[in-house]
């Protein structure tokens, strides 16, 4: 899978790799400084509800993103005549489609890496699982564009799979140019289904209708 030929971690060696940084580790700052990450759309706290994420890195209550689908849906005239800023911020939300089901490890109310226990985390689009965004690059080989998840050892992409949650100032043009990658030379959603070409409808022409009649009209 790597391009370099080489052969790709597999997760007892990252486990192995970053025992001993645990012990050590004293964490990143989480999504929100000193408090754990709440829903984008109520702002609760999550509490053994399901997590899921879009492709901007927002983190949402499954149950509250449903019903914001279906109002967007329902406004949908309305959000597509909007700007981009912070009313309409989230109606992109028009399907399952533009949703990920999370797999999250919590330490005292904080998402942290399975792996390494840090709190720098990112989640990937392949399955879901939140890991450690420094350790991904750590292990890295150079040249390598797929490897395997550390969670679950499900395969990944290091060009478009990995989705930021951070509050770095790079967040948001990551996520968008991969996004922009999936929508546009992938073809699928962000969740990776495949993107369904609209059918287009074509108005026939009067004339081609009046001919249409004459032919039928002939053959009687």
């Amino acid at each position: 899978m790597g391009n370099d030929g080489g052969t790709i971690a597999k997760r007892q060696d990252i486990i192995s790799l970053h025992r001993e940084l645990d012990a050590k580790n004293t964490g990143v700052n989480g999504l929100v400084d000193g408090e754990g990450p709440v829903c984008k759309i109520s702002s609760l706290a999550f509490s053994g509800e399901k997590v899921v994420g879009d492709y901007k890195g927002f983190l949402y209550i499954k149950e509250k993103v449903l019903e914001k689908v279906l109002e967007n849906l329902r406004n949908k005239e309305q959000v597509e005549g909007k700007k981009e800023n912070d009313e309409c911020e989230l109606s992109h939300l028009r399907s399952l489609n533009d949703i990920v089901e999370l797999q999250v490890t919590w330490q005292d109310n904080q998402m942290v890496c399975p792996v390494s226990v840090r709190k720098d985390v990112c989640y990937l689009r392949s399955c879901g699982c939140v890991v450690s965004f420094r350790m991904l690059n750590e292990v890295k080989k150079a040249g390598e564009s797929d490897s395997v998840c550390p969670s679950c050892s499900k395969e990944f992409s290091y060009t478009h799979d990995i989705v930021r949650m951070d509050n770095s100032d790079e967040r948001t043009e990551w996520n968008e140019s991969k996004m922009k990658h999936l929508s546009e030379v992938l073809h699928v959603h962000h969740n990776k289904k495949p993107i369904k070409e609209k059918k287009k409808k074509t108005k026939k022409r009067s004339g081609d209708v009046d001919g249409e009649s004459r032919a039928k009209k002939s053959k009687k």
